[in-house]
């Protein structure tokens, strides 16, 4: 199970971006518990951070715009690398602005859950098996070092390609100061959006696999009921605390969904279209330059991985609410031996709606969606390959 302990990184990486003006929160050293960033100081300089990620990437689209109006055909191949960082600085973008301006009550309550729901499990199990969504908050950690290296070290390579400021700086003045600075400002943006996207992903994936574990909890202490042999008014109650927590967990997915729906949509879009992309990119570019071609290739399985990690769990959640729904009702029909007492039950249980993950406000995450996104990528690169021979 995760504890505060495991994930102690994350409290000291958002406490460190928070001080930082990162993140217009701040934090409770005593009890990490976050809210809105109210010094003034804090608050300029967070507007600070956001002015220079939008400039930045209006420059990457202004260099864009250079290679297709001069026709740079040597860049073309490696279009992919900034119109991927168009894509992952407008996705943070939207994240960032749905998280700490138009709903950001929802992430703030979802982080103190966390903590809440991390707490009271830290004391009730301790084990040294690592389940998968541990293991996948673990990784986000490392993913905000790992990405602001890896972008920074394909512009060590590649000096002269999309970077808008280090391209237009004139032959003369490119001594290697100006290349360290320009490095540099390549790793504190890129940072900028990876540890926007980590807290996305952190409160949103980690709140969905808590509803999935309170899940499974809730269905095995509605069987125990049952094989307790609990009758009467006390198996009642505790019935109806049961139906009390799954109408509770279908209220929260339902504000995942509210808050979380639409960042899905933007998030599925660019693990599409930067897989496409970098992987019709990395293969064209192997036989003229292997590392070029194998970064590409990197980052093309960088998103798949991502992917799948973040939403394949996510379909389990109606399927997961109907299993739950029914021990009820089994519970219920055993314990009660029918009747009024137990008809009140199936009406509170039948009333309680088995809420899908939303992708946008027209699609539901389901069980082959990691499929058809492996076959959309499939289909999208080879049309690629045999339009540009």
């Amino acid at each position: 199970m995760l504890t505060k302990h495991d994930l102690r990184y994350h409290w000291r990486s958002i406490k460190f971006f928070s001080d930082f003006g990162y993140y217009p929160l701040q934090m409770d050293p005593k009890s990490n518990r976050i809210w809105i960033q109210r010094n003034i100081c804090k608050r300029f300089l967070h507007c600070f951070h956001v002015l220079t990620w939008a400039s930045y990437t209006l420059m990457v689209f202004y260099r864009m715009g250079e290679i297709f109006s001069r026709k740079e055909e040597h860049m073309l191949m490696q279009l992919a690398c900034p119109v991927a960082c168009i894509g992952l600085s407008l996705m943070a973008m939207t994240a960032h602005t749905c998280m700490f301006f138009v709903r950001p009550q929802f992430y703030i309550h979802g982080f103190n859950r966390i903590l809440d729901y991390l707490r009271g499990i830290g004391r009730q199990c301790q084990t040294t098996a690592r389940p998968r969504h541990e293991l996948f908050a673990i990784f986000m950690v490392h993913l905000n070092v790992f990405m602001p290296v890896a972008h920074t070290m394909s512009f060590l390579c590649f000096p002269e390609g999309p970077n808008f400021i280090y391209y237009n700086v004139p032959e003369e003045k490119k001594t290697p100061l100006v290349f360290i600075a320009c490095a540099s400002f390549e790793f504190y943006i890129f940072g900028l959006w990876s540890v926007t996207g980590a807290f996305l992903l952190f409160i949103g994936v980690l709140n969905i696999h808590m509803s999935l574990e309170q899940m499974n909890e809730g269905i095995v202490d509605t069987k125990s009921i049952s094989l307790q042999g609990i009758k009467g008014a006390e198996a009642f109650a505790l019935i109806e605390k049961q139906c009390k927590n799954c109408r509770e967990l279908q209220l929260a997915i339902q504000e995942v969904n509210r808050a979380y729906s639409f960042l899905v949509f933007v998030a599925r879009i660019y693990f599409l279209y930067e897989c496409i992309l970098c992987s019709f990119s990395g293969i064209r570019m192997f036989n003229d330059s292997v590392g070029l071609g194998i970064s590409f290739l990197i980052f093309a399985l960088n998103s798949m991985i991502m992917y799948v990690l973040t939403f394949e769990r996510a379909f389990k959640i109606p399927v997961k609410m109907e299993e739950y729904k029914l021990s009820i009702k089994e519970s219920a029909g055993v314990c009660l031996g029918g009747g009024f007492l137990t008809s009140v039950i199936f009406r509170m249980v039948d009333s309680i709606p088995c809420v899908a993950i939303k992708v946008g406000s027209f699609n539901s995450m389901e069980r082959a969606s990691p499929i058809i996104f492996f076959h959309f990528i499939v289909s999208g690169v080879v049309n690629l390959l045999l339009a540009f021979k």
